[in-house]
């Protein structure tokens, strides 16, 4: 599943090369660092949602990194040689083989609001729909993160609808948003 080395896309950013590939090895320790801000962000928001420690190195070698059985779609972007975000489109088993779920997406913060989790989301969709052979994308994402909802739209993504006090977030139960990408024949 995994095609080791593989460039998906390449595109100038301010006058420097971005990359978009499938992770190395060799991304451990970038992913890992992009990862703890990402939770750093969450902390901070007051979510309190256990997750897997990001220190724990194997479990992110085995779950991005290295080849695996389940069938996913892994991109990193990067940046000035360091991959600085992550996208990961996991296929569903049977009987929902035919459709695949959007796990995470993530821009380091120094280099978001230049488009580029918008192009690397939209890589990672074309890429999922090719390698996976899936017929459409799920996603869910707190119903106030307006953020985030913006760029799922912009990608092509609809509101299926959402699951009222689903998420226990800073105290108060908030909404979780239901969104998918259906692909045409």
């Amino acid at each position: 599943m995994r095609r080791k080395n593989k460039i998906v896309k390449i595109f100038m950013l301010e006058g420097n090369k971005a990359i978009i590939r499938w992770p190395q090895k060799s991304d451990l320790k970038d992913i890992l660092k992009v990862l703890r801000e990402w939770y750093r962000e969450r902390e901070a928001n007051g979510d309190k949602k256990k997750r897997r420690n990001p220190k724990d190195k194997n479990w992110w070698l085995s779950r991005v990194i290295s080849p695996q059985k389940t069938k996913a779609v892994t991109l990193v972007l990067e940046l000035d040689g360091k991959a600085m975000g992550i996208v990961d489109i996991k296929k569903n088993t049977y009987p929902a083989s035919h459709t695949a779920l959007l796990s995470i997406i993530f821009v380091a913060k120094k280099y978001r609001h230049k488009g580029l989790g918008k192009v690397l989301l939209q890589t990672a969709v074309s890429e999922a729909r090719k390698v996976l052979k899936v017929k459409l994308i799920i996603l869910e994402a707190d119903a106030d993160n307006t953020r985030a909802i913006r760029l799922y739209r912009n990608c092509g993504f609809q509101k299926t609808g959402i699951i009222k006090g689903a998420r226990l977030f800073c105290g108060k139960y908030v909404g979780r948003l239901t969104m998918v990408k259906y692909f045409s024949k």
